[in-house]
C-alpha cells in the first residue's frame, strides 16, 4: 500500500495541481513538490517560491550528466550536451547518438535518446524522453478494492536542437521542445524553448556557460494555472590537471541554479580521464531536501579513428522517507 501510494504521489507531481484535488483528496496535506518528485521536508519550506509541472524536464536524461550532479552545463562538448546545454553540441564532427536508460523512483523509469548531425552552418540534432510507471489500479468510493481498470500514466517530450560556433571562444545553442504529460482522462501538452552558451575565457581552460530552460507560456488546467518548470544556469569549469586529451586530467565544475519553483541552489562535480579510456565522476547537490551526492564511471571504446563507442553509468543518492538510489546507464558514440 505505502509502495501505491508513492506511484500516485509521483504520477500527480508530474501533472496538474488540478487533477491532484479532484482525485486524491487523501493527500492534500502532503505537500507533493512538482520540481523534485517526492515529499517536502519542512526543512525547505522558505526555499519554496512557487508550484510547476512537467517535472519529465528536469531529471537527468544521461548517466554522464548525473555522475557529476549534473554539473555539465560548463562542461558540455559531445552528444550529451542534448540533454542539458545545447551550445555544447559544436563539437560534434560528424554524426553521433546516445540511447539512456534511467530507474527512477518506486517502479517509474525513464528513457531518452538523442542523435546529432554536423552541417555547413552548424549542428542539428534531435532528442526524446519518456517517463512510464508501474501499473496502478484504479479505485472508487464505491469500488475501494479497485476497479479492474489501470490508470492511464505517461510523459512523453520530443526536442528538436540547433547550435553554431559564432567565435574560436564562443558558441552558441538552442532546443525546441514538445512536452505532454497524461493522467488517466487528463492530457496536459506545452511547448517550451531553451538557450544555451559556452565562452572560454583565455584564462587557461577556464570556460562559463549559461542555460536558460523551459521557456514558454503557462497553461491552464481545470482553472488551475500549470507552470512550465523553468530555470536558469551559470557555471564554470576548467582543467584542475593536465588538459583535455591528456593520458590523465581532471576536470571541476560548479553550477548555480535558479529555479522557479524551488530557489537557488548550487551543484559541484569532477571528472577524471585516464589514458582517454576510463572515466571517473562524482558530484554534490547542495541545497536540495533529499538529493545529495552521486558517482559515476564511463568507458571509451575506439572502435576506428572516426567512430567511437561509450558506455556510462551512474549511481545517485536519494534520502529522506524514500531512500532510492537512481540507476542510469547511458550508451553513446560517433560515426
Amino acid at each position: 500500500m505505502k509502495h501505491l501510494i508513492w506511484i500516485a504521489a509521483i504520477a500527480l507531481f508530474l501533472s496538474p495541481q488540478s487533477a491532484m484535488a479532484q482525485d486524491v483528496e487523501g493527500f492534500e496535506n502532503l505537500e507533493p513538490i512538482a520540481a523534485e518528485g517526492h515529499f517536502r521536508s519542512e526543512g525547505d519550506k522558505g526555499n519554496r517560491i512557487a508550484r510547476s509541472g512537467f517535472a519529465l524536464l528536469k531529471i537527468s536524461a544521461s548517466a554522464r550528466l548525473a555522475g557529476m550532479a549534473d554539473a555539465n552545463v560548463g562542461t558540455s562538448r559531445d552528444i550529451h550536451s542534448i540533454f542539458q546545454n545545447a551550445a555544447g553540441l559544436v563539437h560534434i564532427d560528424n554524426m553521433a547518438y546516445l540511447a539512456s536508460y534511467n530507474e527512477w523512483l518506486v517502479g517509474t523509469k525513464m528513457g531518452a535518446g538523442g542523435f546529432a548531425y554536423r552541417i555547413p552552418i552548424g549542428v542539428v540534432g534531435v532528442a526524446f524522453r519518456t517517463f512510464t510507471y508501474p501499473d496502478v489500479e484504479e479505485t472508487t468510493p464505491v469500488q475501494p478494492n479497485g476497479t479492474g481498470r489501470n490508470i492511464k500514466l505517461g510523459d512523453f517530450s520530443v526536442a528538436a536542437s540547433f547550435a553554431k560556433q559564432l567565435t574560436d571562444k564562443f558558441s552558441m545553442g538552442f532546443r525546441l521542445r514538445y512536452v505532454r504529460s497524461q493522467l488517466h482522462i487528463i492530457n496536459v501538452s506545452s511547448t517550451t524553448f531553451d538557450i544555451g552558451t559556452i565562452f572560454y575565457t583565455g584564462f587557461k581552460s577556464l570556460r562559463v556557460g549559461m542555460t536558460m530552460s523551459n521557456l514558454g507560456g503557462n497553461k491552464e488546467v481545470l482553472t488551475e494555472d500549470y507552470r512550465l518548470p523553468f530555470f536558469y544556469n551559470l557555471a564554470a569549469a576548467m582543467e584542475l590537471i593536465g588538459k583535455q586529451g591528456d593520458p590523465l586530467y581532471l576536470t571541476a565544475a560548479y553550477e548555480h541554479v535558479f529555479f522557479r519553483d524551488y530557489g537557488e541552489r548550487d551543484h559541484v562535480g569532477g571528472e577524471l580521464w585516464i589514458q582517454n579510456l576510463l572515466a571517473l565522476r562524482a558530484g554534490y547537490k547542495f541545497r536540495y531536501d533529499v538529493e545529495s551526492w552521486s558517482v559515476g564511471a564511463g568507458v571509451n571504446l575506439n572502435v576506428s579513428e572516426e567512430r567511437k563507442i561509450s558506455v556510462d553509468v551512474s549511481y545517485s543518492d536519494i534520502g529522506g522517507t524514500i531512500k532510492e538510489r537512481p540507476l542510469r546507464l547511458t550508451l553513446s558514440g560517433t560515426f
